[in-house]
């Protein structure tokens, strides 16, 4: 199943080229994390402002909201630097909460490893390794 996917561009020409490297990112994220809801990318330019890219994911409990700009004296800015640099930052706040983000597809266990156990259940003992 693919990612549900919103591409906007607000004051910023769109561009077939963009939106496929937005698409690439987010079915990368998707093959980590499986249990993205969706995903909402905007490319935005304000008047006199720098050059924005927001990441808005949903996964189960969770809204992550990610946005990266380009520096205001950097000259033309890199609208495909910024989505790599945004994709990034998402990757590593999904993995900092992988209960939320990267349970298994049944919803029973985390896909990554080092997860923390679940508190309370059992006798308390750690299960063999």
């Amino acid at each position: 199943m693919r990612i549900p996917l919103r591409i906007s561009f607000q004051n910023f020409p769109s561009s077939s080229a963009l939106s496929e490297l937005i698409a690439q990112h987010a079915g990368d994220l998707q093959k980590s994390f499986p249990r993205i809801g969706n995903c909402e990318v905007a490319i935005e330019q304000t008047s006199g402002g720098p050059l924005k890219v927001r990441v808005d994911l949903s996964t189960p409990g969770r809204r992550l909201v990610i946005e990266r700009a380009a520096p205001m004296n950097s000259g033309e800015a890199d609208p495909y630097g910024l989505i790599g640099d945004v994709f990034d930052a998402a990757r590593g706040e999904l993995v900092a909460f992988p209960r939320a983000a990267a349970t298994a597809v049944d919803g029973t266990s985390p896909v990554s490893r080092g997860a923390p156990a679940d508190r309370g259940a059992g006798s308390g003992s750690s299960p063999a390794a």
